[in-house]
């Protein structure tokens, strides 16, 4: 069975051992990758609503209100999860 780890706690490894991890992985497609960095994907950033509607009515907890719009930046995201080989490459243990 293949374990797997969060691209954040691959990142937060990459920075602590120094490992230059580009920011922007779109201008580097041709460029060979560390094989410890993370094949990544471009999500574009936008507004959306979040919380609870007026459909839901109770069925919402006191955490899910006010309804209130979110803005997100556009940023980049693993395409996969980070394998234990990726994450023992940088950090030398599981």
């Amino acid at each position: 069975m293949k374990k797997t780890m969060s691209f954040a706690a691959l990142a937060a490894a990459l920075l602590a051992t120094n490992v230059c991890v580009a920011q922007n992985f779109s201008t580097r497609s041709n460029a060979p990758r560390h094989p410890a960095e993370p094949e990544m994907v471009f999500v574009k950033g936008g507004t959306f609503t979040m919380g609870c509607t007026a459909e839901q009515g109770s069925d919402c907890s006191d955490g899910e209100r006010p309804l209130h719009s979110v803005t997100v930046s556009s940023f980049q995201i693993g395409k996969h999860e980070v394998t234990q080989a990726q994450w023992k490459l940088i950090m030398g243990t599981t």
